[in-house]
């Protein structure tokens, strides 16, 4: 039997999504099957591709956030009216090696609102060259 292709898992895994009573039978549903057949180095695109489902059926869009510290209310509104989705879930993640701002993900999006990300912008350019 052949393998299940991420396309097909993805529409799997959003149908258990629906009928999961907690996140951890979900989680350990998943997890065991990933194992069983052998698709654990799929995982990331497998989520990704769960993740578009979500959003182009029911509007859920996940923004994952890096930041030195938890963004403020104000902060994490004025990051789910960038993406325009009808419901945002901010999954925050902290990183005390940040200097200061964000780092946002969505779908295939990227944006590096970081003072790192920022300076490194600012050193690829030709400013200063000449």
């Amino acid at each position: 039997m052949a393998k299940a292709s991420v396309k097909q898992l993805s529409e799997a895994i959003y149908a258990l999504i629906k009928q999961a009573k907690t996140q951890e039978e979900l989680s350990k549903t998943i997890a065991a099957y990933l194992v069983a057949e052998q698709q654990t180095k799929d995982t990331d695109r497998i989520l990704r591709e769960v993740e578009r489902l979500r959003y182009e059926r029911d509007g859920v869009l996940e923004v994952v956030t890096t930041a030195r510290r938890s963004l403020n209310e104000s902060t994490k509104q004025a990051i789910s009216q960038i993406f325009e989705a009808k419901n945002s879930k901010i999954i925050e993640q902290t990183d005390e090696n940040l200097v200061g701002g964000v780092s946002i993900q969505a779908l295939d999006k990227w944006l590096d609102l970081s003072i790192r990300g920022r300076l490194n912008q600012l050193k690829n350019t030709n400013l200063g060259k000449g």
